[in-house]
């Protein structure tokens, strides 16, 4: 059933990485010429949300391969993905497959809860309260915390992944390409229009996917984000974090009709989108039961994915 399920596209991999760094020029682009400060906000924005898409969406699927066949080019863009995020691939690789193998074996040992504990999120088992829940879910990404977090972590990277070669190139990769903007007289266009970008909406969006993925999940140890606005055209699909999860060897752009194919065969926790998540976090009771409010995939069925080819 589905034997294409997992089936990789270069061509698709090399489109979606040259769109994405193709939209963040254009955007940058028009905020200059046009030389107003709406315009620069909603440049922000734009670029922001592509340097997601690039530096954790498709760096995430680097991870898992699914970018193409061939193992060394599916490295290479990836590498082309995630390197300007100043991380190196292999390192997120090796904490990202870490998680998968936790949560299959021990759900309720999530490695993500390590990042929930250094946010600060409440770890008990009871609903919150309006303050706590818009404190913790809105004040403090929105505010800058998570984006001096977020700084803390790259820096604190390098130090754990200095034995990895690729972390020595990296650094070569940032040296260089700082030092050419300076030259090429853009020292400036630089940091408004990628640095300052990455530091404030990049966190920002990556602490809600993970918040949303895992935290605080009723009944299950993976929710699912249906929004049609955040898979489509901000995330490339990382809502369906459920299946992700069952089959991470599936690509990106496969999990939609693989999801529809496989109706509710998955267990997971539903949403629409961010507000319907942000009230079941907020609602969650015991984590062995289920609120009134939870809509709640069974488990898992029969479905079978064909293995992938790797070469």
């Amino acid at each position: 059933m589905l034997e294409h399920a997992t089936r990789k596209s270069l061509a698709r991999s090399i489109g979606v990485i040259i769109l994405e760094y193709a939209l963040i020029l254009t955007a940058a682009y028009v905020a200059i010429v046009i030389n107003h400060w709406i315009t620069y906000v909603i440049a922000v924005a734009v670029i922001g949300s592509r340097q997601y898409a690039l530096g954790e969406v498709m760096a995430h699927e680097a991870s898992h391969y699914n970018l193409c066949r061939s193992r060394r080019m599916n490295d290479f863009l990836g590498r082309v993905a995630i390197w300007p995020r100043a991380m190196t691939l292999r390192g997120y690789r090796r904490n990202h497959v870490e998680h998968h193998r936790v949560s299959l074996l021990d759900p309720s040992n999530n490695i993500y809860k390590q990042y929930y504990s250094e946010w600060g999120l409440p770890d008990h088992g009871g609903p919150l309260t309006s303050t706590e829940a818009v404190w913790h879910l809105a004040v403090k990404p929105l505010s800058g915390y998570i984006s001096l977090q977020h700084l803390w972590f790259l820096v604190s990277s390098f130090w754990k992944e200095a034995e990895l070669p690729e972390t020595w190139w990296l650094l070569l990769f940032l040296v260089l390409s700082a030092a050419l903007a300076v030259g090429a007289g853009y020292p400036s266009v630089l940091f408004w229009y990628w640095v300052l970008p990455y530091f404030v909406v990049f966190p920002v969006l990556n602490f809600w996917s993970e918040v949303q993925d895992h935290y605080r999940v009723a009944s299950a140890s993976t929710r699912t984000d249906t929004n049609w606005f955040l898979n489509r055209l901000v995330s490339h699909n990382i809502g369906l974090h459920a299946l992700h999860h069952r089959h991470p060897n599936i690509p990106w752009f496969r999990l939609p009709e693989v999801y529809r194919a496989m109706g509710s065969d998955v267990k997971e926790q539903l949403s629409s989108g961010y507000a319907e998540t942000y009230h079941q976090i907020k609602n969650y009771c015991d984590p062995g039961g289920v609120g009134g409010n939870f809509k709640l995939g069974p488990r898992a069925g029969s479905f079978q994915v064909t293995p992938p080819v790797n070469r």
